[in-house]
């Protein structure tokens, strides 16, 4: 695969999982593991998604998730795991509502997914950022409480227990 910024990527304690992101021309759509023990790369096979700059992944242990889109011109509220043992991808189910402007953490039993959904003029439709939390076990999402965070600038982390958010 070529070069390219803003890829979802995961360390699967065997490999790096790389996909999507942005290159020269725009969003890509492929991807590819790298076994730094063997110095090789194999590509991924194609993912059920489009080509996009992802808003959020996580590394579950057994999958990488992809989620959402950073473009400021679509709703996207698709995502899919991908099951390196396997080697194959899923289709997760569309979201409540979309972010494109997320972080990301996976608590162990559910990814989160934190942040806002932004227009070209870095304007969000809500007054604060919110979160979506995905569960792949039930293969459903359910919305988080919302926090009067700002919708432009919210980052999030795990600390084990709970997710905790700031913003600027």
């Amino acid at each position: 695969i070529g070069g390219r910024s803003s890829a979802a990527a995961a360390w699967t304690g065997k490999e790096v999982l790389v996909w999507g992101g942005w290159d020269s021309r725009g969003p890509v759509g492929d991807g590819a593991a790298y076994e730094p023990v063997d110095r090789s790369w194999r590509v991924l096979p194609d993912a059920p998604l489009g080509s996009r700059d992802p808003a959020a992944s996580v590394w579950t242990g057994t999958e990488l998730i992809v989620w959402g889109d950073a473009s400021r011109s679509a709703e996207v509220v698709d995502g899919a795991a991908y099951d390196p043992t396997a080697n194959e991808w899923r289709t997760l189910p569309p979201a409540p509502f979309a972010l494109n402007q997320a972080s990301a953490v996976w608590t162990g039993r559910e990814m989160i997914v934190f942040g806002a959904f932004l227009d070209g003029n870095n304007a969000s439709g809500t007054k604060h950022a919110r979160g979506l939390a995905y569960d792949p076990e039930a293969n459903s999402w359910r919305a988080i409480a919302p926090y009067p965070l700002s919708p432009q600038a919210s980052s999030v982390v795990w600390t084990g227990v709970q997710m905790l958010a700031w913003d600027y």
